[in-house]
């Protein structure tokens, strides 16, 4: 068996929640879904998704520009101003535009 095996049956066998890598060495992203925020014991691809407003596989990016909620999946209010919205719950972050009022500018 090659050295690279043993370390992926060590990560496998030995890493506790929440860590993934070599030794264990690294931590699984605080944005991982679930209670554990737990992780693919080799790459750090989280298990059960990502909290809502993250996204790549290791949930370490905030949805991009005018994208919010799980799986970034929510679209911002065209009534935001600058099309841009909190990543997580969708209010809006500038302001909303004229004639329009509310967390998510939909009044």
């Amino acid at each position: 068996m090659g050295r690279g095996n043993e370390n992926e049956s060590v990560a496998r066998d030995e890493c506790p929640p929440g860590r993934y890598g070599p030794s264990c060495s690294e931590s699984c992203s605080v944005s991982c879904d679930g209670l554990l925020k737990e992780c693919n014991h080799i790459d750090g691809t989280c298990t059960h998704g990502c909290s809502a407003g993250y996204e790549n596989p290791k949930c370490d990016k905030i949805c991009s520009t005018g994208r919010y909620g799980i799986r970034c999946s929510e679209y911002c209010s065209w009534n935001c101003k600058s099309n841009a919205c909190h990543h997580i719950d969708g209010t809006c972050t500038h302001g909303c535009s004229d004639g329009y009022q509310g967390d998510k500018c939909d009044i």
